[in-house]
């Protein structure tokens, strides 16, 4: 019996001045981000979820609730492990310009990097608690957990078995979905990126 963990990334967000907003308040969903919460919603509604876990942000939490209408029974709970990188070093710059950063640059180059806030071998290891939670209690089971773009693609990444170095080849765009299947012995099976048509 396999047990299936859809990794959700949040909706488009309200963002009017373009910046890196990372862990800072009051970032909400626009409304092309709850349409793909629902597009989301509607493609896991048959998918036989019981819980839906989520970051505590408030683009992830009302990506979360939006799903959660379409599988009514599902639990939802908030994880603080599945929050955003904490990216102070570049947190509220322009977009344009946190790329470039050193630190941004120095966090996606060297996993193991005492330079950054929060590594990407910190950032899978908080990942993958919460996946080990979810293979515990609910083996078998299908269930989803709603985060943000480089904590999803660090777990995936690290589940394969493969670099984390390769996320600066992955993308995960907003409402988009790494579906992960294990089999009995908590074996990954299958890893896939699904994305939806945008409207």
């Amino acid at each position: 019996m396999t047990t299936t963990v859809y990794l959700v990334r949040h909706g488009h967000t309200e963002n009017k001045e373009g910046i890196t907003y990372g862990r800072m308040p009051g970032f909400n969903l626009s409304p092309q981000g709850k349409e793909e919460a629902e597009v989301v919603g509607n493609f896991l509604s048959d998918k036989n979820v019981v819980a839906i876990y989520t970051s505590p942000l408030e683009r992830a939490y009302q990506t979360a609730q939006i799903i959660a209408k379409h599988i009514p029974k599902a639990s939802l709970q908030h994880s603080y492990n599945l929050t955003e990188v904490d990216a102070q070093k570049w947190q509220s710059l322009p977009w344009s310009e946190a790329v470039k950063s050193f630190y941004y640059e120095k966090m996606l180059s060297d996993p193991s990097s005492t330079e950054v806030d929060e590594n990407l071998d910190q950032i899978a290891t908080r990942m993958e608690k919460v996946l080990k939670e979810i293979l515990e209690k609910y083996q078998g089971r299908v269930v989803v957990a709603v985060s943000h773009e480089i904590p999803i693609l660090a777990l995936k990444l690290k589940v394969e078995g493969k670099p984390l170095q390769e996320l600066k080849t992955l993308d995960l765009k907003t409402g988009a979905d790494v579906a992960l299947t294990f089999g009995e012995s908590r074996k990954l099976e299958k890893s896939e990126i699904i994305s939806f048509p945008s409207s």
